[in-house]
């Protein structure tokens, strides 16, 4: 365009021409006015005829625009920006609700494992705790697990009965009354000791929540290592966890899986010898 202008009218440089032709931007190129190009030239012809009648000539014959169909920015910035349609929208949000609704069960699901995993390994963390205080001090040692409580108290029930543990030591300055080495500890939330515990030899030991002595199952460790308590069969002591919780009337609620018999599917079992007072995780006892 610069050449254009400089052909045409001598007395104009080519950068007094650019600014004033401004380009028109339509969906499909940049176009030039070459219109205002003439009648920029018109005014510069200085009166020479000869100019004068060049330039009439050339808006007679031009074309009112110039086309430069090389310039195709305008498309591309236009697809750049495009927004998202209501529909579209309402997809992509039936598709995250669709993979959530799928993912929740699943998530529960390995949360609820996670616990029993949790509650298993606690449990043999405290036993082997207390197998090693029976041989350190040579006094007999227990784990407790508080059952049936003498409580109105249904967030007391909920927290303790058959959902924790504790450790106590027998104190020869005080015979008959154990003396506590460890606070209360409960299991996560959702899972529970089986009831069978309450079949186990029952002694008096102090419910600090409550502030008096109660009975309770529990295990009994001797100064070798060895369980002494329960005394029945079979030869190892079967403790089990499972999802849901003990009623107060000793019934079991499920509130996982079961199987065709009753019995949860969510369980995990311990096999504690008396022998050696060892407690490893085992498979389920059958029905």
């Amino acid at each position: 365009m610069a050449q254009f202008c400089h052909d045409w009218w001598p007395s104009l440089g080519p950068a007094a021409c650019p600014p004033a032709i401004r380009p028109l931007v339509s969906t499909g190129c940049v176009t030039y006015d070459v219109k205002r190009v003439v009648e920029i030239g018109l005014l510069h012809t200085n009166g020479d005829a000869a100019e004068c009648k060049r330039a009439l000539c050339a808006m007679k014959t031009c074309s009112r625009k110039h086309v430069a169909p090389g310039f195709t920015l305008v498309p591309a910035l236009r697809g750049r920006f495009r927004a998202f349609t209501l529909v579209e929208m309402l997809i992509v949000m039936i598709i995250i609700l669709i993979a959530l609704g799928a993912l929740i069960p699943a998530v529960t699901s390995l949360s609820k494992s996670s616990g029993r995993q949790a509650a298993t390994n606690n449990l043999i963390g405290a036993i082997e705790q207390t197998r090693a205080e029976a041989i350190k001090s040579g006094q007999p040692t227990y784990v407790v697990f508080p059952t049936t409580l003498s409580s109105t108290d249904p967030n007391l029930l909920q927290r303790y009965s058959y959902h924790s543990y504790a450790i106590f030591e027998d104190d020869p300055l005080n015979p008959g009354t154990p003396k506590q080495l460890s606070g209360w500890k409960t299991l996560p939330t959702g899972v529970s000791l089986r009831s069978a515990i309450s079949s186990w030899s029952l002694a008096s030991f102090q419910f600090t929540p409550v502030g008096s002595a109660q009975s309770f199952p529990f295990l009994k460790f001797n100064a070798n290592g060895e369980v002494e308590a329960p005394v029945a069969p079979p030869a190892n002591v079967l403790l089990g966890i499972f999802e849901g919780y003990v009623a107060s009337n000793g019934s079991e609620v499920i509130t996982g899986a079961k199987d065709g018999s009753g019995n949860p599917l969510a369980s995990e079992y311990l096999s504690v010898s008396r022998i050696t007072g060892r407690a490893e995780p085992t498979a389920a006892p059958t029905p």
